[in-house]
């Protein structure tokens, strides 16, 4: 469960990092699609919509590959 734990955080990281650069006047990935959002460059938007959604997939296969390799009860069949 620590795992699933530690991933869901990193997952509520990617979503916080738009708010926090935005607060903070940040340059990156968040203040780019505020800037879009806001700017109604709709190619930008999907881009990085695709991008921070890839970024979450590959976070979960991560840790799904971390249960098999840390939990010895946990072989493929």
């Amino acid at each position: 469960p620590m795992v699933t734990v530690i991933g869901l955080n990193m997952v509520g990281l990617i979503g916080g990092a738009v708010v926090t650069e935005t607060v903070f006047s940040l340059p990156g990935v968040g203040t780019l699609l505020t800037t879009s959002i806001l700017g109604k460059d709709f190619p930008m938007v999907q881009g990085l919509i695709v991008e921070i959604t890839f970024a979450v997939v590959v976070l979960n296969l991560v840790i799904d590959l971390l249960y098999g390799a840390l939990d010895p009860r946990i072989k493929v069949a």
